[in-house]
């Protein structure tokens, strides 16, 4: 059995929304054939 105090372990807020833009931006990638913003900024 694991821990307790490791139940209730989530992501932080902009650690979510940063994953949720990667998956997107792939998607909006094989759509458009551009960079989703987000990786414009990173660079």
């Amino acid at each position: 059995m694991f821990s307790q105090s490791l139940e209730n372990i989530r992501m932080s807020p902009i650690v979510s929304i940063s994953e949720e833009v990667k998956k997107r931006s792939k998607d909006f990638k094989e759509k458009t054939g551009r960079d989703f913003l987000h990786q414009k900024l990173i660079q």
